[in-house]
């Protein structure tokens, strides 16, 4: 009775150490990952050039995109609620780009953490 309850043991075992190496193995994985640095570099130049309030709805945007194209490239079924909620970030992202910028406090740089004492 004891091999029986090892032999399942075993082959989960095997699974979960073949499947990292199999996912490193996969080029796919590698463009993904390589993707995902670029978007970190752009996301990061962003920021020193804008500010977060404005930078973070734009990335905000992606959720939407990936909801329409889910829907019509690849003709997924989207529930009625996850259009609610795409439609819910888009309106945010309107509010937020009408939004003006406030100014600078006297003295200070606009990004400037610093405030005169």
């Amino acid at each position: 009775m004891s091999t029986a309850a090892a032999a399942p043991r075993i082959a989960v075992r095997r699974v979960w150490i073949g499947a990292p190496a199999g996912t490193l193995a996969n080029p796919t994985v590698w463009l993904g990952m390589g993707l995902l640095g670029v978007f970190f570099g752009l996301c990061a130049a962003t920021l020193s050039w804008a500010d977060l309030s404005v930078v973070l709805p734009a990335t905000a945007l992606g959720y939407v995109i990936n909801v329409a194209c889910g829907a019509y490239v690849l003709h997924e079924a989207v529930p009625p609620a996850r259009w609610a909620g795409a439609l819910l970030i888009g309106l945010g992202i309107c509010c937020v780009s009408q939004s003006g910028r406030r100014p600078a406090l006297p003295g200070t740089t606009p990004g400037d953490p610093c405030r005169p004492g």
